[in-house]
């Protein structure tokens, strides 16, 4: 009776961990902050908490071009709607920094739907115009550029995906949007997913996907990408042109991939938790 119920407790323990019915290492994604921006339209996003989920704790703060053009949530754009506007020239940060019992991981993801809506232009063949997803240490200040400061992955109303760094646009870490993203007239339309996860030891930029081809080759060996002092993960608007211009972005997510024991290990755990019982039981019979 006594071995018996310990083989249920041993059992109960490697059932609560969750395996995995193949080999290999399987991995489990915790969601740092996500959000998807629901709420009332025209309601501004400086301030607002996500309503998914906040390990942090922590409200978007956003560095407004000017009081007249808030960042605001968009009832009628989204995939699907709402979605938040980006305005021609704001950028928001939501807080990644440790928090509590939460503890910033050293590998982050982050991924979000982005839409050029109706920002155009920009003359050069890469730039900081468009949407950008990524990191800063410090918002810009209120008036200035939403890209300044910024860390991370822009895409531009052509479709080009540019590495910026610190601000600053890079003229080799980039990549044409691959041939299924929709294209009219020269500038990319709809909503299309970019996600990426960043190492912020090293910088290194791996997993980059966008609309879903894989286009991590482009960004390999980056060595300035300085994500370790960023404290702030999120998104900016910058059009080069109007402030009738704005972007949108929806589905926002910062995550992180931990390894999980595979379930051969797990299995070899229970046998030898099986044996080391077994012998147990004959040593009290004095067998």
């Amino acid at each position: 009776m006594v071995i018996t119920s310990r083989l249920a407790l041993v059992a109960a323990a490697i059932s609560a961990l969750g395996i995995v019915a193949y080999g290999g290492v399987s991995h489990a994604s915790t969601i740092i902050v996500s959000d998807g921006f629901s709420g009332v339209n025209g309601a501004n996003i400086n301030g607002r908490a996500p309503d998914g989920v906040n390990l942090p704790g922590s409200n978007w703060a956003v560095a407004q071009n000017a009081a007249a053009y808030p960042m605001t949530i968009d009832t009628s754009v989204g995939n699907p709607a709402p979605s938040a506007n980006t305005n021609f020239n704001d950028a928001a940060g939501i807080s990644i920094a440790s928090a509590n019992s939460y503890t910033e991981p050293s590998v982050l993801t982050i991924s979000g739907d982005l839409n050029m809506g109706n920002i155009v232009g920009g003359g050069l063949s890469y730039n900081v115009y468009g949407v950008g997803l990524g990191f800063w240490n410090t918002l810009p200040a209120s008036g200035g550029t939403s890209s300044s400061g910024f860390t991370g992955i822009t895409l531009d109303p052509y479709g080009d995906l540019t590495f910026i760094n610190n601000g600053t646009a890079s003229a080799t870490a980039k990549a044409a949007a691959p041939s299924s993203a929709i294209v009219v007239g020269g500038y990319i339309t709809g909503f299309n997913t970019l996600t990426y996860s960043i190492n912020t030891g090293t910088g290194a930029i791996t997993q980059l996907t966008f609309d879903g081809t894989d286009l991590t080759s482009a960004f390999s060996g980056l060595t300035a990408f300085t994500p370790s002092v960023a404290t702030l993960a999120g998104f900016y608007g910058n059009s080069p042109y109007s402030v009738s211009e704005n972007g949108y972005v929806d589905n926002f997510a910062v995550s992180t991939t931990s390894a999980v024991p595979e379930p051969a290990t797990l299995g070899l755990c229970l046998v030898g938790g099986i044996g080391l019982l077994l012998v147990g039981q004959k040593r009290k019979a004095g067998i």
